[in-house]
């Protein structure tokens, strides 16, 4: 009986926290929009640095939360943004964002806490 007692405690401790991340997502793809214009319309060192960190962090957090398209997304961002350093946005890279403006973690079918 402890360790079911232990279990429950412990899938809602998951529960919450998955429920904070999803509700951080819409801020933190906001941040990325908007750091993806800021940085379109006049590239530089500085804002690239900012983005990749932002697409970093979600690339290495949004599976383990539960979210692995919004993992997806955010890894193959970093991929192409490493790929092409600080040089003139891609439209595949503007495909993704496109993608992440539309994005729900509602919708994003990752695990059940």
């Amino acid at each position: 009986m402890n360790a079911s007692i232990n279990m429950n405690s412990f899938q809602s401790k998951i529960a919450a926290l998955r429920e904070r991340y999803a509700e951080q997502t819409s801020e933190k793809i906001d941040f990325i929009v908007s750091t993806w214009s800021r940085y379109c319309e006049t590239p530089n060192r500085d804002d690239f640095e900012v983005l990749l960190m932002e697409v970093h962090r979600i690339s290495g957090t949004a599976k383990t939360y539960g979210f692995p398209r919004l993992g997806e997304m955010a890894c193959d961002l970093e991929k192409l943004l490493i790929d092409e350093g600080v040089a003139n946005p891609s439209t595949k890279a503007l495909s993704i964002i496109d993608q992440l403006k539309d994005y729900s973690a509602d919708e994003d079918e990752g695990f059940e806490a």
